[in-house]
């Protein structure tokens, strides 16, 4: 996780916490805010952690990868899955290099599309960040 802090003196630090905020770590000339660091798709400073819910990665719950080459954990990319198709990071279609795992994306995927099939009165308006979203129409 990276934290923006500036120093009118000093410019720009960057730092690196662990999950559990106990340890600093200096690791450049300058710093990231969290939200460049994730909208950005930046991960130089912690590659150990989930962009998604930016906890570290573990032995019982390891990353899984993109095809964009973006590590997340199974169970986050699979709930993004539910709002959206394309990556957080970098918004390319999501399709992950464990066959096992895009089997489950692929499910997500038939299931919503299964849930959003519109109605005659039903306008369905989709953002790439937000998701979906059903207008109705009343007659």
């Amino acid at each position: 996780l990276s934290l923006k802090l500036s120093s009118s003196s000093l410019g720009l630090l960057n730092f690196c916490f662990d999950p559990l905020m106990e340890d600093v770590v200096k690791t450049g000339d300058h710093l990231t805010s969290v939200a460049t660091f994730v909208k950005g798709g930046i991960q130089q400073a912690c590659d150990d952690a989930c962009s998604i819910c930016l906890e570290e990665f573990i032995e019982s719950d390891p990353s899984t990868v993109t095809g964009c080459k973006h590590e997340f954990h199974l169970q986050c990319i699979l709930e993004w899955c539910q709002r959206s198709s394309q990556c957080p990071m970098c918004w390319q279609s999501i399709n992950l290099k464990d066959p096992s795992s895009q089997e489950l994306v692929d499910a997500i995927q038939r299931e919503k599309s299964v849930r959003v099939r519109p109605s005659r009165n039903t306008t369905i308006f989709h953002h790439p960040t937000l998701g979906d979203f059903e207008l109705q129409h009343q007659p």
